[in-house]
């Protein structure tokens, strides 16, 4: 009788697996270094996320790069099928470090990388990715600079922002 029971265990178990009611852990590891121009990035932000359909991504993991620039970030999830993507936060504006901006570029990962080691090798940040956002502050100099015309020189537009402290 207990050998019964444990027969139908089994088989409510190899069901349940192939239906792909017991979830599995899915995982991916992703490496690469960031580029801005000619030069290695350090401190940049990469998170690896799980898109969802129906429900919001999740967050996977986060990283920062090391100072070549180097990135390594590992993500689990106990879904059926994982679709992971690297969300990468800059600084990098046409080639240069510019601390006024702050840019986002996510990239896909291939599917065939589940469960394995993705490298992306160098991740140029001047190409843009996909959901590419960008927010550039401009300092109030350079706003009136703008304003007033590009040829007024930076004495009159610092003597046009001067507060009187008397007041």
């Amino acid at each position: 009788m207990i050998i019964c029971y444990i027969f139908i265990l089994l088989e409510i178990a190899a069901i349940s697996v192939n239906a792909g009611v017991i979830d599995s852990i899915q995982s991916v590891t992703v490496i690469g270094k960031l580029m801005c121009g000619t030069k290695s990035v350090r401190d940049v932000e990469v998170q690896l996320w799980d898109e969802d359909t129906d429900d919001p991504d999740n967050l996977l993991n986060t990283t920062y790069s090391d100072a070549k620039g180097a990135f390594e970030v590992y993500g689990e999830d106990d879904a059926t099928e994982i679709e992971p993507y690297l969300v990468i936060k800059h600084n990098c504006n046409n080639s240069i470090i510019n601390p006024k901006c702050t840019i986002t570029d996510a990239y896909p990962i291939p599917k065939k990388f589940i469960g394995k080691v993705y490298n992306m090798y160098i991740v140029s940040l001047n190409i843009i990715g996909r959901n590419h956002k960008k927010d550039c502050k401009l300092l109030i100099n350079e706003i009136l600079k703008l304003m007033i015309n590009e040829t007024t020189d930076d004495r009159l537009i610092n003597e046009t922002i001067e507060i009187d402290d008397d007041m």
